[in-house]
């Protein structure tokens, strides 16, 4: 009877132990896969891969994540077939949110202050074995990075299943005090972009879309992965156009090349404006001058044209330059 008794208290002991030693594991990162840190840890059987709001692979190890902005992390479904996947996030002093999309592929994360963030994925299969991996890294309050930008996007939103119309405008920027003109009414509106100025495309199709230039990389780097529902990309436009064309198509197959939806916009280079009206002769320093928004600075911009003497040689600059002007001295963007 003592034996047994000793048995029953050594398998209790064991079930109490194992439990939390999975459990500190996990929260410690010393999962299944390896310990933090380590590239077994972050990709193995998972390929677990990070983007930033650019959608440019993050390849640190211990990636810097920057308040505001958005982050999709992946894994290779075909790697773990049969598994349960579950993914979670690990509060370790910043606040964030993480979205898990449907097929359990990917997610979303934006973080709202500082601190070490982790998110995890883990994967159960039918016999009871699993697989673990995560990834963290320190989120920062600072000005978005280098792929990334400050700029306030216009949206566009895809709504309509098969290829046959053009991809939505939604939310006019005039509603967020912006400059952009958009003209045109349903499907086939067309905006006024400016050079830096990002894209937000919005998939709320049920499939999935993959938005890229008609000519690759131009106005924007195609998005590395198939948009799914309710996902976004942030075309961030690199090339000035000169013309309202449908420069955005639906990259996701050959075919979509020819008949994919699309979006119709020009871009516009505001820096270039500023120095060829030389500006700067009499605004040497931007940053000194205080902003509100672009529509704030137009209403100044065209105030100042009528009502100031010095200004008055520039009553001949059309609307469109006119906000491009504003948009420079709200965002002076590279």
């Amino acid at each position: 009877m003592k034996i047994n008794t000793s048995l029953l208290k050594a398998v209790l002991l064991v079930s109490l132990i194992v439990p939390l030693y999975q459990n500190c594991g996990r929260l410690k990162s010393s999962g299944t896969n390896g310990s933090f840190s380590s590239t077994t840890a972050r990709n193995s059987e998972f390929d677990y891969v990070v983007f930033n709001s650019a959608f440019e692979e993050i390849a640190e190890t211990t990636p810097t994540f920057n308040v505001g902005e958005k982050y999709n992390f992946r894994i290779n479904l075909e790697k773990l077939e049969g598994a349960l996947i579950s993914w979670d996030l690990l509060f370790l002093g910043a606040s964030c949110d993480l979205k898990v999309f449907a097929d359990k592929e990917s997610a979303e994360m934006e973080c709202f202050s500082n601190g070490e963030i982790g998110v995890s994925v883990t994967a159960l299969y039918p016999n009871g074995s699993e697989k673990y991996g995560e990834i963290r890294g320190f989120v920062f309050d600072t000005a978005s990075g280098g792929g990334g930008s400050n700029i306030t996007p216009i949206t566009v939103t895809i709504r309509a299943a098969g290829n046959a119309e053009d991809w939505l405008i939604e939310n006019p920027p005039a509603d967020h005090n912006q400059v952009n003109i958009v003209t045109g009414s349903g499907t086939n509106r067309n905006a006024v972009v400016y050079l830096g100025q990002p894209i937000r495309i919005v998939n709320k199709d049920d499939e999935e879309h993959r938005p890229g230039g008609a000519t690759d990389g131009i106005p924007c780097k195609t998005a590395p992965f198939n948009l799914k529902t309710d996902q976004s990309y942030d075309c961030i436009t690199n090339t000035a156009l000169a013309d309202t064309d449908k420069y955005i198509i639906d990259r996701r197959d050959d075919m979509s090349l020819l008949d994919g939806g699309r979006f119709g916009f020009k871009i516009v280079d505001s820096r270039a404006e500023w120095v060829n009206q030389n500006c700067t002769q009499c605004h040497a320093n931007v940053s000194n001058i205080t902003v509100v928004s672009p529509n704030d600075l137009l209403t100044r911009l065209n105030n100042a044209i009528t009502n100031e003497p010095g200004m008055a040689a520039y009553s001949t600059l059309t609307a469109e330059q006119r906000r491009s002007l504003a948009f420079f001295m709200m965002y002076q963007p590279k």
